[in-house]
């Protein structure tokens, strides 16, 4: 057998002499090379060119023709349950799943990696973590990863009964609830939040639809009441036991009325306006009269909710206001868990952050060990002067990606084992790290908590913030940058779970209503936003209801849309500022230091990310400006600069050494 591998319109493609076939040189090549290295596709010659030297004519191997896709079908039992799995997450058909596919190659990112890894370690009781993931990337490879360490040959079927080897996996649902259930890690950080000040909108999450048609408001308001009964989270109020301790008081759904939570006058204030969560519903709603159209609003607060509840939200309410403009109830199945149920999982399987030998605990420590001397603030150049306390007012900033760079991420990505998000999060750091003058870079990001299939249709906060930190030398190259990031994202990803507010308190930066504590920068990456949707009478469109409070200095938020087959093929930024520190126009140059650091570092990845050029032609004119002037001699005479310094500050006086302005 002869082979050789050459780069082609952005492809790896492997040319093949000898008796092999595609199926197989694609799993031996998954088995045994990183994801990157896999090729994207073979090519089985007939007879393989060679030179006069006797060696491979690689520029007479044949362009590759390239056919539809070969599906590989599950060989074992084990390949066909994570196919399921993997076309479940992907919302992919089975029969569209190969298992010599790359998980990457055919749709996966971050968060659907997260949400394979967790459903594929409940699946089988082992600790398959997103590392896991991207090291065995494809269906076979994790099949064989699964086979190895239950010790069975490869073929036996794991017990589909549900029955599982090694240490029992507790059900979520399967917990006694107690009479005063406590929060979640995650909810016990925004119950503090709230305490501190109620008033605050900080935290709400306001969402509007433009509906436009013929609206039925009683259906309307009858739909969302069956959505705040289907989800106990929504009718939950979070008081105080007499020590001090916050429990989950859940509203029977015949104690929760209209009143409590519909607004007919002053809506357009819904998104300012603050809960307090011991005493309020976290959910509040109200209609807009336009022209020919209605706008609803509808805000939640962060203790009961978050980014990925808006989806099964959104489809529960206009699932039932169709069955409700039909005239009847809407008819689905109930929910698997509630809310109170997750909690109570949690704190069972992963045990207390306080204690060492519990999982929580462990993962808390390599906290500490990561973050540990982190600086307080990363200063960044501003507009103004930092305030004392931060008023949290909002501004937004979007950019535009160039047509075309979202294809060259997604190739770059793929081909270097990598994810969108880290191409991203390197190309921010870069930013930040230059801007900044420092190369201690700590970014923080949001991570879905979501892993487990019965939690996908259930409204509730399951997100937890994650601090990435990157140490950005100027002297590296793009690619050693992403590949530093790669690491620091996979070992941050596995150890999400451990609450934020913990780290704050144990490694106890210094605390300041001025900024956010550990990092005042945050990353996100929004897979897919919903689109136009259409119910009985009515076309609904996600419309923006408000500027956000402003939590971090900067939100730089990226949104990307994928094909069916999971290509990436466009880009959008969104940056929300802090008015109190920044202007529109320094906000715009930063969206576009980003895209030229990306166009650079993707064009050539060998490129020292301390010689990218930031600055545009306008900047480069007013440095230019600078550098002229009239010659003045100093009279050096073989002194030092110190002592030249030192000899024109006696000799000024009080004069005016500057102007800004």
């Amino acid at each position: 057998v002869a082979a050789a591998v050459l780069v082609r319109d952005d492809l790896l493609v492997a040319y093949v002499f000898g008796d092999a076939e595609v199926a197989q040189v694609r799993e031996h090549a998954a088995r045994r090379l990183a994801p990157y290295m896999v090729p994207d596709t073979v090519v089985v010659l007939d007879d393989m060119p060679l030179g006069t030297s006797g060696k491979i004519d690689r520029k007479s191997l044949p362009a590759p023709e390239l056919g539809p896709r070969e599906i590989v079908a599950p060989g074992s039992d084990t390949e066909r349950l994570i196919v399921e799995i993997v076309a479940d997450v992907l919302d992919q058909a089975v029969e569209r799943v190969s298992v010599t596919d790359s998980f990457f190659e055919i749709g996966g990112h971050s968060l659907s990696a997260t949400r394979v890894a967790a459903r594929l370690s409940h699946m089988f009781s082992l600790p398959f973590t997103v590392r896991e993931l991207f090291d065995a990337p494809s269906v076979r490879a994790m099949a064989s990863w699964v086979d190895e360490r239950l010790g069975r040959a490869r073929g036996a079927a794991p017990s589909a009964s549900g029955e599982r080897t090694g240490d029992e996996l507790l059900d979520l649902g399967s917990i006694p609830r107690p009479s005063r259930p406590p929060l979640s890690a995650a909810q016990q950080r925004m119950w503090f939040i709230n305490q501190f000040d109620p008033a605050s909108p900080a935290y709400n999450i306001p969402f509007a639809m433009r509906l436009r048609g013929r609206l039925d408001t009683v259906a309307l308001r009858a739909a969302l009441a069956d959505v705040i009964t289907r989800h106990e989270v929504l009718r939950t109020r979070y008081p105080q036991d007499l020590d001090g301790r916050p429990w989950q008081d859940i509203a029977s759904a015949d104690e929760v009325t209209v009143d409590q939570w519909w607004c007919d006058e002053d809506v357009e204030t819904l998104a300012s306006t603050g809960f307090d969560v011991t005493r309020d519903l976290p959910i509040r709603a109200g209609i807009v009269a336009e022209s020919d159209d209605h706008l609803l609003v509808v805000v939640l607060h962060h203790i009961a909710a978050d980014g990925e509840s808006l989806r099964p939200l959104v489809d529960d309410l206009l699932h039932a206001y169709a069955a409700r403009t039909a005239g009847h109830a809407p008819e689905r199945p109930p929910l698997d868990v509630q809310y109170a149920d997750v909690a109570l999982w949690q704190q069972r399987v992963l045990g207390s952050v306080d204690d060492p030998d519990s999982a929580l605990g462990r993962r808390a420590r390599w906290w500490q060990e990561e973050l540990a001397d982190l600086p307080d603030v990363l200063e960044l150049p501003t507009d103004r002067p930092r305030p004392p306390v931060a008023s949290l007012h909002g501004a937004v900033v979007e950019f535009g990606v160039p047509e075309g760079l979202a294809s060259s991420i997604d190739g770059f990505a793929r081909r270097h084992g990598v994810t969108a998000f880290m191409v991203l999060h390197a190309a921010v750091a870069v930013v930040l790290s230059r801007l900044a003058g420092s190369s201690d870079i700590a970014l923080a990001t949001p991570v879905a908590g979501r892993g487990r299939a019965e939690l996908d249709a259930l409204v509730g906060m399951f997100v937890n913030t994650v601090v990435l930190r990157t140490q950005v030398d100027p002297g590296a190259t793009f690619g050693e940058v992403i590949g530093q990031v790669r690491d620091t994202d996979l070992d941050a990803f596995a150890a999400a779970d451990v609450p934020f507010e913990h780290l704050v308190e144990v490694l106890a930066p210094t605390r300041s209503e001025a900024f956010a504590p550990l990092a005042q920068v945050m990353l996100t990456l929004e897979q897919s936003a919903i689109g136009d949707i259409s119910v009985p009478g009515l076309t609904v469109t996600p419309v923006e209801a408000g500027v956000p409070a402003a939590r971090f200095d900067l939100m730089i938020g990226m949104t990307a849309a994928r094909d069916a087959a999971g290509d990436l093929t466009a880009l959008s930024g969104r940056i929300v500022y802090a008015t109190d520190l920044f202007e529109d126009r320094t906000v715009r140059r930063l969206g576009e230091r980003i895209v030229d650091v990306l166009t650079t570092g993707l064009a050539d990845d060998t490129v020292v990310v301390g010689d990218i050029d930031l600055a545009d032609a306008t900047e480069r004119a007013a440095i230019a400006d600078w550098s002229r002037g009239a010659v003045v001699e100093l009279g050096w005479g073989g002194r030092s600069v110190g002592s030249v310094v030192a000899e024109r500050v006696g000799l000024s006086g009080s004069q005016v050494a500057v102007w800004c302005g």
